[in-house]
């Protein structure tokens, strides 16, 4: 059966020609015919419907001229939808303004005032967990807020509770978009 690894190698040369992002290619099904799925995302701007379809006869056409690929098979090109996290800067520029929900640690670059922002915002149940060793604040609880800002050095801008907090990427973890849904 074609393997992943495989697809992705035949694949980038295009996607890296049009500007897109691979978040993951999975191959399933039986070897008679075999499901394969591509995961795509566009730095500047979103993927149309349109858009996903031509991409996807190019993909066919490029399986198709292939030794390795079998003459019976199913091809999904789509978004890797929201509920994937945001692991890339260009990814947390793409959301700007958007709500955010993240878990935090590693927290000692953050001020005095923005510490006492979270403990307001955590739960009862929530910790705020000093390390002695490195002086590091680990959160224990998701943290919500809004999406300000990437800076040109990296460091991203989240508002919570009205105050502008600055993260570096490696401070967040499972990031992911909120829905908002807008009263009429």
């Amino acid at each position: 059966m074609i393997s992943a690894y495989d697809i992705e190698q035949l694949v980038k040369p295009y996607l890296i020609e049009e500007h897109l992002h691979l978040f993951d290619v999975k191959v399933s099904g039986r070897a008679g015919r075999p499901l394969i799925q591509l995961f795509l995302d566009r730095e500047d701007g979103d993927i149309t419907v349109n858009a996903y379809a031509g991409i996807g006869r190019h993909i066919q056409d490029l399986l198709d001229m292939q030794n390795w690929s079998p003459g019976d098979y199913k091809l999904i090109v789509s978004s890797p939808g929201l509920d994937r996290p945001l692991s890339e800067l260009w990814q947390f520029r793409k959301n700007i303004g958007r709500l955010i929900k993240f878990q935090a640690s590693a927290l000692s670059s953050l001020q005095v005032k923005e510490l006492t922002v979270l403990h307001q915002i955590l739960t009862p149940d929530a910790t705020l967990d000093n390390d002695q060793h490195n002086d590091s604040i680990l959160v224990s609880k998701p943290i919500q807020g809004r999406l300000t800002a990437v800076q040109d050095d990296g460091l991203i801008q989240i508002e919570i509770n009205k105050v502008i907090i600055d993260f570096t990427l490696t401070q967040l973890s499972e990031v992911k978009v909120v829905i908002e849904f807008k009263r009429l």
